[in-house]
């Protein structure tokens, strides 16, 4: 009987928090991987912990000398490593910065490929009229 008591005040408390418009996400304390000093994106613009690497743990190859770093999805992933309450998050204190920068490398390669399309076009049009 206590147990179904609890059930329902449980799901009260739910459909009020639902009726109320408060949402009920899970993880909002815990520090995000992309805002970690340690945190590599795979590409300029790809900030999804999919391909990214965590640079806190890895594995040195002893031919080659390169260091082959954990994927970062995988580190939260392992209570050994990192684990979902990011024990080893250092926060990155430029990580809008770089955002920003990585927009600027986005949009500059965009623009200044229409600028060399248009240039090209222009030549050739200059070469067809002589």
């Amino acid at each position: 009987m206590l147990i179904l008591q609890m059930k329902l005040i449980c799901l009260l408390l739910f459909t009020l928090n639902i009726i109320q418009g408060n949402k009920i996400i899970r993880n909002m304390d815990i520090p995000s991987c992309r805002n970690c000093i340690y945190y590599k994106q795979f590409k300029y613009d790809d900030y999804s912990a999919k391909l990214s690497k965590c640079e806190r743990f890895g594995v040195n190859d002893i031919i080659t000398n390169k260091i082959q770093y954990d994927y970062a999805d995988l580190c939260r992933n392992d209570e050994s490593k990192c684990g979902k309450d990011a024990k080893y998050f250092e926060e990155d204190k430029n990580v809008k910065l770089k955002i920003f920068g990585d927009f600027i490398i986005k949009t500059s390669y965009y623009v200044s490929s229409r600028i060399i399309f248009i240039a090209l076009l222009s030549l050739v049009f200059f070469i067809f009229l002589q």
